[in-house]
């Protein structure tokens, strides 16, 4: 039998548009779900690699306060005396050691390289903090080595 339209029920095959579109629906929600989630997750591991760095920076300070009875202000001198080893994904600020207070002190911040990572100040005054802050480093220190 001759049709104009070749194809029956039982040969048609496909997707109707409202399934395609509850699909694409579905598969919007969890991106709008994820996402977000995912962008979170990174922060919070790169502002745990800026936190690992602070704490490696000041333990190379004490080593090289240790060998040398004074605090560096040079991070190639922390490399090669006082055992740091530098992550280039870590943006290094200045450090600042400050003789006047007995002992000494020394402050720097660091953060990651990336815009949203959050930048931590470590002070060794007192009893030694790593402060979260608002003033981002933007270049590695020029001591780096």
């Amino acid at each position: 039998m001759f049709s104009a339209f070749p194809f029956n029920d039982r040969t048609r095959a496909g997707f109707t548009l409202i399934e395609l579109l509850v699909v694409v629906g579905v598969i919007g929600i969890l991106c709008a779900i994820a996402i977000p989630q995912y962008a979170r997750y990174r922060r919070g591991a790169q502002s745990s690699a800026a936190k690992e760095a602070a704490h490696s920076v000041a333990v190379a300070e004490e080593a090289y306060f240790v060998f040398k009875s004074k605090y560096s202000q040079s991070y190639s001198s922390l490399v090669a005396d006082g055992g740091l080893i530098i992550d280039y994904n870590i943006l290094y600020g200045p450090i600042t050691v400050t003789i006047v207070t007995d002992p000494p002190s020394y402050t720097f911040a660091v953060n990651h390289k990336s815009e949203s990572s959050a930048t931590f100040t470590y002070a060794s005054e007192g009893a030694a903090t790593l402060l979260e802050s608002g003033a981002r480093v933007t270049a590695n220190d020029p001591s780096m080595p």
